[in-house]
């Protein structure tokens, strides 16, 4: 006998579920690009947004009955902006300066449904990445065949993430957390 009887499928190549699995991405993204010539070089601005809203709806329960069925849905939202100044103002120099920013937040929740649809645990995650950095990149041509590059750059990531985990009912599952990490560096 089969499990669950006539709840699964039973023919080669078939599925069981009873609820279809959908996947929806909606994105909006813009960018904008500034450039300003100065006498001694360019001066550019690089400026980027991101808006982008996710749901996956999914039958994972692998049966014609409602067992289980989760939900997903996360927003993310992303700022940038970059500024290069190249400096041309010698012959056997090339030289670049410049910054970077970035601020990402992400919201991520999960419900999960068991038997009848019954809602059986709901999970929030909010992220947050914030990055900065400064840079400078110079090549001097020593000869017509041979240059020399000096470059560096610091960095600096600060990163927040927390969770909250309940059951259908609201009550409280697993104890909020909340952690935050910074990495920095030169390179």
């Amino acid at each position: 006998a089969i499990p669950g009887g006539n709840a699964r499928a039973t023919k080669l190549g078939t599925a069981s579920y009873n609820h279809d699995t959908i996947a929806s991405t909606e994105t909006q993204e813009y960018t904008l690009k500034l450039a300003w010539n100065t006498p001694i070089g360019t001066l550019t601005s690089y400026t980027g947004y991101a808006d982008r809203y996710h749901e996956i709806f999914r039958d994972s329960d692998g049966t014609y009955v409602d067992l289980g069925y989760g939900v997903n849905y996360a927003d993310q939202f992303t700022f940038q902006q970059a500024v290069d100044f190249v400096v041309d103002v010698w012959d056997r120099v090339d030289l670049v300066i410049g910054g970077f920013y970035l601020t990402d937040k992400n919201w991520i929740d999960y419900e999960i449904y068991g038997a009848n649809l019954t809602k059986t645990q709901i999970m929030s995650r909010p992220l947050k990445t914030e990055a900065y950095a400064v840079y400078a990149d110079a090549n001097f041509k020593l000869t017509d065949r041979l240059s020399l590059g000096l470059g560096g750059r610091y960095s600096k990531d600060e990163r927040w993430v927390s969770q909250t985990t309940l059951n259908g009912l609201g009550n409280v599952m697993v104890p909020y957390f909340q952690d935050t990490a910074d990495f920095d560096g030169f390179t």
